[in-house]
Order: C-alpha cells, then sequence, then structure tokens
C-alpha cells in the first residue's frame, strides 16, 4: 500500500480548494522550488495525466487533510499553498510494501524539516509519530477509504 497525504494548518479549506481548482485547470500554475526532499512521484503518475481526482476535508478546527486519488502529493502545490497562506503543511509518504516511509514539513513556502528512509519496519507507527508530533491527531487514509466514508464531510474536485 502507497499513501501520499498532505496535512495543512492555516488556510481556509475553500482557499486551498480554490488554489487546487486553478491547479487542476492550468498545470503551469505554480512554479515553485525544485523539491528533492522525499522521493516525488507526481512527475511520473500526473504530470502528464490530465484527469485527477483530490479530496480534502477538516479534521479539526486548524488541520484540513488533501488526499489525491492517486495516492501522489503536488509538492509544487502544496510549497505554494504553505508560502501563500503562510501555512504549516506536513507532507507524508508511506510504502508498507518496501519498508519506506517520509515526511516533510514545509513553512512559509520553505522546508523546515524533512526526513525519508526505507529501512522502517512500521511505517504506520513512524508517520503516526511524525503527526502527533505536529499535533495532528489522525491517521493517514487512501483515497478510496475516505471516498468510502460516508461520516466524512469533504470537498471532491476533479479535471
Amino acid at each position: 500500500m502507497n499513501i501520499e497525504q498532505a496535512f495543512i494548518k492555516g488556510c481556509k479549506i475553500q482557499d486551498i480548494a480554490e488554489i487546487y481548482e486553478m491547479r487542476l485547470k492550468d498545470e503551469n500554475f505554480v512554479i515553485a522550488k525544485e523539491f528533492s526532499e522525499l522521493p516525488n512521484s507526481y512527475d511520473v503518475l500526473l504530470k502528464e495525466d490530465c484527469k485527477r481526482k483530490v479530496a480534502m476535508f477538516q479534521i479539526s478546527d486548524e488541520w484540513v487533510t488533501v488526499v489525491e486519488a492517486k495516492e501522489v502529493n503536488d509538492y509544487d502545490l502544496l510549497m505554494y499553498i504553505s508560502k501563500k497562506c503562510k501555512a504549516i503543511v506536513v507532507c507524508t509518504v508511506c510504502s508498507d510494501v518496501i519498508g519506506a516511509c517520509g515526511y516533510a514539513i514545509l513553512k512559509n513556502g520553505n522546508v523546515e524539516t524533512a526526513d525519508y528512509s526505507e529501512d522502517i519496519d512500521d511505517v504506520d507507527e513512524y508517520v503516526s509519530d511524525v503527526l502527533q508530533e505536529e499535533g495532528i491527531e489522525y491517521r493517514t487514509l487512501m483515497f478510496s477509504e475516505i471516498m468510502r466514508d460516508t461520516s466524512i464531510e469533504k470537498t471532491i474536485l476533479k479535471s
């Protein structure tokens, strides 16, 4: 299972949705710094794909989470959101198949902290610990889990 998920603090869900809508309409909307702190699946899976689905929802008074259907983070866009909204963005990547996971914490458009390893015994616990350290009381979810959960009031965007 591969899950890439972002958690955003300091930006309203409506503003996040508006920024994502602009990106979905125009791939060149965002120009960010080279992001090399985590493996980037975006270029491989989404850059040339005109069909994208994004789910976002409020997980607490402070935090919004964003998950793409293809389980990839759009790091250029997340860097942009972090800078434009002066927000904190926690990006997580987790692959229990190969025992690899990592995270990056973005603040005001810069990478504050990042770590990635392919030698993690319990990737779920590792990511959970990172989220808890940031005050996020939530676990990572796959896009399909979010879509099936009717108790989640979510915003869905499609291109």
